[in-house]
């Protein structure tokens, strides 16, 4: 059992952040008095900035992690009192006085504890925690004086000087780190220009304050991944990432998702080409570029009104890339292209199922089963099939003809599914986050028995 004294020499800085933190706040909220007048966000911004600096020492500081998580926790208390306590009403005007609701305050804390816990290196602490530090602090301030080009999210606005300011802080904020800690500088710039845009478009779709640890987090994915590799692999994805971006731009006005989920979905095909490369980066670019082609020509108008559950309905399939991790606790061990292709099956029933969203079965609407079936059938030879005959090649024998049809029936069994548990003519049904949620259950669903099946 550890002991407490154990930590005595660590003491002296235990006391001394939340000191610190208090000793700024009381300074913030009364230093009016002596000519200091700053905005809310100013305000916010300057106590994240300085405390950050504050908890860039503590790699120096601590050697375990037990004394940062119990700061985190008491510093986590600490502001849940300040939120709720009618006594510290003059302090909270400090913190809490913007026009928003965020628990930016509380998600710091954990972010620093669980970045500390997460991080093999030194290194790999610092960066995120010196990115969060500046650029956050740095795009909040420059977006509230200079933001004139705004883009909407779902839960409010950002700008794009803001976004800029941000991607140059953490640009700069982890080149000059990596440099220092000993990275060559062509190595380190292509580092920093990954972590620097994965990071820039986590903080704009962030809501809530949650990109107080959503931003070290996605840092801390991107060094893990790519400190380790060679520079001309590094500049392959820097080059993947940038025409990713311009794909995803480009295809903005074929979709139906709003500016949020675009980015969102940015997010997440970096991530799946970092674990599944090429071959399961396919999919989702396939499925992106055809989604209104897939949606009967009456709703190809659409305008961009799918949010963020659009994209998050598609993690599960994540799944595929970890399960080669857990394959000695399973009893049968997978072979490359079984998972490719349950991989592919689910963006197929996601295809289908987008296709066939205005379908319900309790309407006496006729050729209703027979649209279910066309639509399988589109979806099923454009998404499924490819990632079918990826590892296969085109080998035909009756195997591999049993495996196809199977899917195929996996696609149709999910797609009449969930026409069952729609009401097509409820729009809001349609758009709703249960709409995507069912969606995506039924995906992972026939994707999962497809795999069990083969």
């Amino acid at each position: 059992m550890i002991s407490w004294f154990d930590y005595s020499a660590a003491l002296p800085a235990l006391l001394a952040v939340p000191s610190i933190l208090a000793i700024l706040l009381l300074a913030l909220r009364y230093g009016q008095h002596f000519g200091l007048s700053l905005s809310g966000e100013s305000s916010r911004k300057l106590v994240h900035l300085l405390m950050g600096l504050v908890c860039l020492s503590f790699p120096f500081v601590f050697s375990d992690p037990a004394p940062v998580n119990f700061l985190a926790l008491f510093i986590c208390i600490f502001f849940l009192v300040l939120r709720l306590s009618p006594k510290a009403a003059e302090l909270r005007k400090v913190l809490f006085s913007v026009d928003r609701f965020s628990l930016g305050e509380m998600f710091f804390p954990i972010a620093v504890a669980t970045i500390f816990n997460l991080a093999s290196a030194p290194l790999y602490y610092l960066v995120p925690m010196a990115v969060l530090a500046f650029a956050d602090s740095v795009a909040a301030l420059v977006g509230e004086r200079f933001g004139s080009h705004i883009y909407r999210l779902r839960y409010g606005v950002k700008s794009l000087e803001g976004s800029l300011a941000f991607w140059l802080a953490a640009m700069l904020a982890g080149l000059s780190l990596l440099v220092v800690c000993g990275v060559g500088v062509s190595k380190a710039i292509l580092v920093a220009i990954l972590l620097a845009c994965m990071a820039c478009v986590v903080e704009a779709i962030s809501f809530g304050g949650a990109d107080n640890l959503l931003i070290p987090v996605s840092i801390l994915f991107v060094l893990e991944k790519a400190l380790p590799l060679p520079e001309a692999a590094l500049a392959v994805q820097v080059v993947i990432f940038a025409g990713l971006t311009l794909a995803v731009l480009i295809n903005k006005e074929r979709s139906s998702l709003n500016d949020g989920a675009t980015l969102g979905s940015l997010a997440f095909l970096y991530f799946v080409f970092t674990e599944g490369g090429v071959a399961y980066l396919l999919m989702p670019l396939v499925l992106l570029f055809s989604y209104k082609r897939l949606l009967p020509r009456r709703f190809r108008y659409l305008s961009n009104r799918h949010g963020g559950a659009a994209v998050l309905c598609f993690i599960p399939v994540l799944l595929f890339l970890f399960l080669p991790a857990f394959q000695s606790l399973l009893a049968k061990r997978f072979q490359p292209y079984e998972l490719l292709s349950a991989y592919g099956l689910a963006f197929a029933i996601h295809g289908a199922i987008i296709g066939s969203a205005h379908i319900s079965l309790t309407s006496k609407r006729k050729g209703r089963t027979l649209l279910l079936i066309i639509n399988t059938f589109k979806s099923w030879s454009l998404l499924f099939l490819p990632s079918f005959i990826f590892w296969r090649g085109t080998t035909i024998d009756l195997t591999s003809c049993l495996a196809a049809l199977g899917g195929l029936l996996c696609v149709f069994a999910a797609t009449f599914l969930f026409a069952c548990l729609t009401k097509a003519g409820d729009v809001d049904e349609r758009l709703s986050r249960l709409r995507w949620f069912k969606q995506g259950a039924l995906a992972s669903l026939g994707s999962f028995v497809y795999l069990m099946a083969v």
